[in-house]
């Protein structure tokens, strides 16, 4: 039986989209992406920036990713990563020296309140407030 491959793309480096990114299968940002982003799997290398609004089901940031995302599974973040901005996520990986700055949501599978969480990076310390929210069903 023939397995089905996934679809992938490439926004390579040199190129910026500015305005709406729609793709299915894996995405893989080497250039800069400015405006809103959805699709499945998205990988940020190194040399690649998105700054958006983003609905993804994974994202491995291993490049600069600066907005609001709603990760409905994993959001990794590489060591050579720096995600800023608001994020709402399933699970979270951070390597080492990976930076994350923002606000976090995790989403539970259970019907308990949601836990969110301010990370600020300050002479490489991290500082985390967390504070309880209520899930409002979305």
């Amino acid at each position: 039986m023939k397995k089905k491959m996934k679809n992938m793309s490439i926004i390579d480096k040199g190129v910026t989209i500015n305005g709406n990114v729609s793709a299915k299968g894996n995405l893989i940002i080497k250039g800069i992406i400015k405006g809103t982003l959805t699709g499945e799997d998205v990988s940020i290398a190194k040399e690649g920036e998105i700054y958006a609004e983003a609905d993804l089901k994974n994202l491995i940031v291993g490049g600069t990713f600066n907005g609001t995302a709603r990760i409905s599974n994993n959001l990794t973040i590489l060591s050579s990563g720096k995600f800023s901005g608001r994020v709402t996520h399933k699970n979270l990986i951070v390597e080492s020296g990976g930076i994350l700055e923002g606000n976090l949501i995790s989403i539970d599978n259970k019907a308990a309140p949601m836990e969110e969480k301010e990370l600020t990076k300050e002479k490489g310390l991290e500082v985390v407030k967390v504070s309880t929210a209520a899930a409002s069903g979305t």
